[in-house]
């Protein structure tokens, strides 16, 4: 029986390295997990995220009222410059919704029979489409699984170098320590490199230190007087906000704006009534002929002044009425429609059949369009294969060049689970054991080589 010195004793405990049950002089590496170190639960890293985000959305709100509060503001400032208001405009993109429509607003033969056409060539393109795509498809998938087949088939090379390279790597690991064990057991003295070998002592056990965090009372109390003075300050932003709109509305109130139009119109002074009227007429987006109607009625104005009032009224404007073709009437609904399908060439074809420059033009454009699709659809699935085919040919030889390094790693690893017991056996050598059991710790390591991890199938 080998006697384990204080030194080796420690030396086995620190690496995790124990006796085997079948023989007290073969070490191997303890494979039971470490148990994982639970880390203590952190109040302040758990609270911050949640900190930063309501700051960050309070913040949002803050700045979104103190936003509304100064346009609010702006909206009851005299002589303030508004966009004009904006119709309703809708706009039918699809050619099968324009049928539609039309067959609703008028239903009769022709626009019936144009949704019917429509409809069926709707759901020929579909059914076209779904063919092309499905093909291409079927396609794509029968080129990959051969790129696939023959990349699983040029890859057998790589694993076959891998594998001898792994063979011949533990082959030569064995051999040399083979002829080190033997040079060790026959002289039984101190290697020239023993000195490049070393033993820590018994470390120190460190003990945990249980770490009572305080409750952090302070910033909570003053992160909560904070959030709510922010509160408090968003409230009175949207409090003022609506004060101030609220203003607005009743100023911009028809019977207001007459109000105030007669106060102007009664002033005596035609410089302060000219500047009354120009901050009503810029808030009020008032028309040529609404400002002409109301500034005939100041008593000694040309219509020179008016003309010219008029004309320094637009040049101060910003924004403008968009022409009743495009920008339609306020407060009503206006539908438009622009085609750009050829789907709408044979709406008009079957609405129009008399003119035969339709007919043509759809199947012209059908045609180019069809042949434009399959072209597509070729190219790309194409372009698709090609690159599959090129980063299977970059994958193999990151492969191949890779096997070289998957050897060397092998290597290294294996070296680092037999060094330990290497040492061991020179240590035993210099405590002067005996040749028997020192031959026997030999033969383990030598069995350890050949089966113990990392394994060549690995």
């Amino acid at each position: 029986m080998i006697k384990i010195q204080p030194n080796i004793k420690s030396y086995i405990y620190n690496n995790k390295i124990k006796p085997d049950n079948n023989n007290p002089v073969l070490f191997c590496q303890e494979k039971n997990e470490q148990e994982e170190k639970k880390e203590e639960f952190d109040t302040k890293k758990a609270l911050k995220p949640l900190v930063l985000a309501t700051g960050a959305i309070l913040a949002g709100f803050i700045l979104i009222s103190i936003l509304m509060k100064n346009y609010s503001n702006t909206l009851n400032e005299k002589g303030v410059i508004r966009p004009p208001d904006l119709a309703r405009n809708h706009n039918i993109l699809d050619e099968f919704q324009f049928a539609l429509y039309r067959a609703l607003r008028e239903p009769e033969g022709k626009n019936i029979l144009g949704l019917l056409g429509v409809g069926l060539m709707s759901g020929v393109t579909l059914c076209a489409k779904s063919f092309v795509d499905g093909a291409k498809d079927i396609w794509c998938k029968k080129q990959e699984f051969d790129i696939q087949y023959d990349f699983e088939k040029k890859s057998i090379d790589a694993k076959t170098k891998a594998f001898s390279g792994k063979l011949n790597a533990q082959g030569e690991i064995y051999q040399k320590n083979e002829n080190l064990i033997k040079s060790i057991i026959d002289n039984k003295k101190e290697p020239v490199f023993e000195k490049f070998f070393s033993f820590k002592g018994d470390k120190k056990e460190e003990k945990d230190k249980e770490i009572k965090e305080k409750t952090p009372i302070l910033p909570i109390i003053g992160g909560l007087v904070g959030f709510l003075s922010l509160g408090y300050f968003m409230f009175k932003n949207f409090q003022k906000t609506t004060k101030n709109l609220d203003n607005f509305i009743i100023r911009m109130d028809d019977t207001k704006i007459r109000e105030e139009i007669n106060r102007a119109l009664g002033e005596k002074n035609q410089k302060t009534a000219l500047s009354q009227l120009r901050d009503i007429f810029k808030s009020t987006n008032a028309t040529d002929t609404q400002m002409r109607e109301i500034l005939s009625q100041i008593k000694g104005l040309e219509q020179k002044g008016i003309d010219k009032f008029i004309q320094n009224i637009q040049k101060e404007r910003t924004y403008i009425d968009a022409p009743s073709a495009l920008g339609g009437f306020s407060e009503k609904i206006q539908y438009y429609c622009y085609m750009d399908e050829d789907r709408g060439h044979l709406y008009n074809w079957i609405l129009n059949p008399e003119n035969k420059f339709n007919k043509y033009l759809f199947l012209t454009f059908t045609s180019a369009s069809s042949i434009g699709y399959v072209l597509k659809s070729v190219l790309q699935a194409i372009k698709d294969v090609t690159v599959k085919k090129e980063n299977k040919k970059n994958e193999l030889n990151y492969i191949n060049n890779l096997v070289e390094v998957e050897i060397n790693n092998y290597k290294a690893k294996k070296e680092a689970a037999i060094n330990p017991l290497m040492e061991n056996l020179k240590k035993q050598a210099q405590l002067g054991e005996k040749k028997e059991n020192l031959k026997q710790l030999g033969d383990n390591i030598l069995f350890e080589i050949k089966n113990g991890p990392p394994y060549i199938y690995d």
